[in-house]
């Protein structure tokens, strides 16, 4: 039988907005793929939103950073990430 790989399930968390810099995502690690960060005005003003990924990085298991980004302070974050297996995904 050949071994084949399976494609990571997508992970979803919102989270409060934060000055930029750390933003604890629990359940995120290193080791993991990000897929997109969105900001939203307000955690239920999905229509006023804007497309942050670019900005942001894992930098640590539960963390992710945009040091040098915009500032989401006065909303939350949609961060969407792939779940990486440690040996490969």
């Amino acid at each position: 039988m050949a071994t084949t790989h399976i494609t990571s399930p997508l992970q979803v968390a919102l989270v409060d907005g934060a000055a930029a810099g750390d933003v604890t995502v629990t359940g995120i690690e290193s080791q993991d793929s990000l897929v997109s960060v969105t900001s939203l005005a307000s955690a239920t003003d999905v229509l006023s939103t804007g497309d942050l990924t670019s900005e942001f990085s894992i930098t640590a298991d539960d963390t992710i950073n945009n040091a040098t980004g915009t500032s989401s302070a006065d909303g939350a974050l949609l961060v969407v990430w792939i779940k990486n297996s440690p040996y490969g995904v």
